[in-house]
């Protein structure tokens, strides 16, 4: 079994192992993490807030109006920022609500949600 975690606590999981969470630098890694995440056994994940969702390592938790990775690289500096809402941009930049970036199985682009919900996450490590 896989506990689904909070993005902080995901962040925190992929750093001890050795990695990060996965943040898409290109149209084609966004794509090959995707599959990744069609292919996830769903019914393996303990407690998750919502299914077919994964966190990525993108955040606006420091500054409401700025993506950043956990890199801190601005995600406008990196080759793939396309949000999955119909108009391109985030769903939320309210400063109340800090988010942090996901992606689903199906939906093309990046998903802002609450960092306090539990997902499934990807982490990534550079051999």
């Amino acid at each position: 079994m896989y506990n689904a975690q909070k993005w902080t606590v995901a962040r925190d999981s992929c750093a001890t192992n050795g990695g990060k969470l996965a943040v898409p630098e290109s149209e084609e890694e966004f794509i090959f993490i995707q599959k990744i995440v069609r292919g996830i056994h769903y019914p393996s994940i303990v407690n998750p807030d919502f299914k077919l969702m994964v966190w990525l390592g993108i955040n606006n938790l420091e500054n409401y109006l700025m993506w950043k990775t956990v890199d801190d690289v601005n995600l406008e500096n990196i080759g793939f920022h396309t949000w999955a809402s119909e108009n391109g941009q985030p769903f939320s930049n309210d400063p109340a609500e800090p988010h942090c970036v996901g992606m689903d199985a199906y939906n093309y682009g990046l998903r802002d949600y609450w960092c306090s919900m539990k997902l499934a996450y990807i982490c990534e490590n550079k051999a």
